[in-house]
């Protein structure tokens, strides 16, 4: 068995061969080798990631890339049931933590500068298919998330004033972004430009940035705690199309109350909710109705795919 670079696993014993393209941890190689390993029989396995990890019948050998002592585990069975027995359940046993440590993607505070401005489309883009759409959002307050003269006011003369002042609330210098001005808070660009600089903070909350999101860390969304990711396929609320300049995917969670939440609930520094919209919708009696958000803030109208 060997390995060649490193997103890739080639298994070959008899006649099987296996690839696996998801690889982020040297842990991972060694537990991806033992459970493939119970689909084969090889007389001889090796294992080399970065001179990560050596398996060989018998005992196994262990050594992280630039780690300063190896570790030896308890003699295998060589063949047969009892081998592949032991190995799958070693393997269990060695992914259950790793499943517990799983990393999800960065999201609220953590996503700060782990994007580029470059990676989302500008609204002029989505606005030359759009058209209607386009128009409707430049209307809307989402569009104005950033460049509204009340919230420059709130921002730049008294939140990232009083961030400089008080370590408690110095968050907020960035974190307001995530909500008002997410492409720049990802891109890590704040405090923004103000508004009058024209910078591409002044998107606001665009289309591409609501169209990558995936899902929410945690189990209540709140404090922009959103999963985001660019690339060609924007997520929607109809099944996937193809279109000239991207592809579409089916998301669930866009037509969900809680994807509104990850941005209109929000939870101070002192812990304590100072919006919480999406919260108390669920406690009335809307939420029992089954009318969400979008019922009311995006109601349906007559229209049709441009492909």
């Amino acid at each position: 068995m060997t390995v060649a670079g490193a997103t890739n696993i080639n298994i070959t014993g008899n006649v099987k061969i296996f690839s696996f393209g998801i690889i982020s941890t040297p842990g991972c190689w060694g537990i991806i080798c033992l459970f493939f390993a119970l689909n084969v029989q090889p007389s001889s396995w090796v294992l080399l990631p970065e001179n990560s990890f050596l398996l060989n019948p018998g005992p196994i050998i262990w050594q992280e890339p630039n780690a300063q002592s190896v570790c030896s585990l308890p003699q295998l069975p060589t063949k047969g049931a009892p081998m592949r027995s032991f190995l799958s359940l070693l393997a269990i046993i060695c992914f259950i933590p790793l499943l517990a440590s799983a990393q999800e993607p960065p999201a609220g505070d953590a996503a700060l500068g782990t994007q580029s401005y470059a990676k989302y489309e500008k609204p002029k883009v989505c606005q030359s298919c759009h058209t209607d759409i386009y128009q409707q959002w430049t209307q809307a307050m989402m569009s104005q998330a950033y460049t509204h003269h009340w919230d420059e006011i709130e921002y730049f003369d008294l939140a990232v004033p009083h961030a400089e002042l008080d370590p408690k609330v110095a968050g907020v210098k960035a974190g307001c972004n995530g909500c008002h001005a997410p492409i720049a808070f990802l891109a890590g660009d704040v405090p923004p430009p103000r508004p009058a600089e024209n910078s591409r903070a002044n998107e606001s909350v665009s289309c591409d940035l609501c169209h990558t999101i995936t899902g929410h860390a945690g189990d209540i969304p709140f404090n922009f705690n959103w999963f985001t990711n660019p690339g060609r396929t924007k997520y929607g609320n109809k099944p996937g199309l193809e279109s000239p300049h991207h592809d579409t995917e089916l998301s669930e969670f866009i037509t969900q109350p809680e994807f509104c939440g990850t941005c209109h609930n929000e939870m101070s520094p002192y812990g304590v909710y100072v919006k919480a919209t999406h919260l108390e919708w669920q406690e009335g009696p809307y939420a029992q109705e089954g009318v969400r958000c979008h019922t009311c803030h995006m109601p349906k109208a007559r229209g049709k795919n441009l492909y």
